[in-house]
């Protein structure tokens, strides 16, 4: 994948082997309403860059196959490992199982998640104000009009 992708599902139940591989300027995001079961290898993104492949699960996740999963994972169930599992990145889950041998290498950007949004949103950039020449409404600044003589105003006001 090159650039930003979203993906979205009700549940994922994967029987067959998943890998999901990025360049180091792509993102990930996949939202899933449902659990997301895995009995083949799952590979996602990659080690070097974790945080930039997150999985947002409202249920359940399970691996019942060995993989190696780098991304965050955010879930709302429980994260269930029923086998080996080497990952890079981190779990926020309501609750871990782990069966077997777990080992999770943090990526610290999994704390600087979200720092990239402003606090506040931008000002809104306008064309024209009060008086200033315009040849369609959009060239001025709301509520304002372009005027029949070019300017934009109001429109009955002299």
């Amino acid at each position: 994948m090159n650039s930003s992708s979203v993906a979205s599902s009700s549940s994922i139940n994967a029987s067959a082997d998943i890998t999901f591989t990025l360049t180091p300027s792509a993102t990930l995001d996949v939202f899933v309403m449902g659990g997301l079961t895995t009995s083949a290898a799952f590979h996602s993104g990659t080690p070097a860059y974790p945080a930039q492949s997150r999985f947002w699960v409202s249920g359940n996740v399970t691996t019942t196959s060995e993989g190696i999963l780098n991304g965050l994972f955010y879930t709302l169930g429980t994260f269930i490992a029923q086998a080996d599992l080497e990952m890079y990145g981190s779990i926020f889950a309501n609750n871990y199982n782990g069966t077997s041998l777990t080992q999770i290498h943090f990526d610290r950007a999994a704390a600087q998640t979200g720092e990239e949004c402003p606090d506040e949103p931008p000002p809104e950039v306008c064309g024209g104000t009060f008086g200033a020449s315009c040849t369609m409404d959009s060239d001025c600044c709301q509520p304002l009009y372009c005027l029949a003589d070019g300017t934009c105003g109001y429109p009955g006001i002299d």
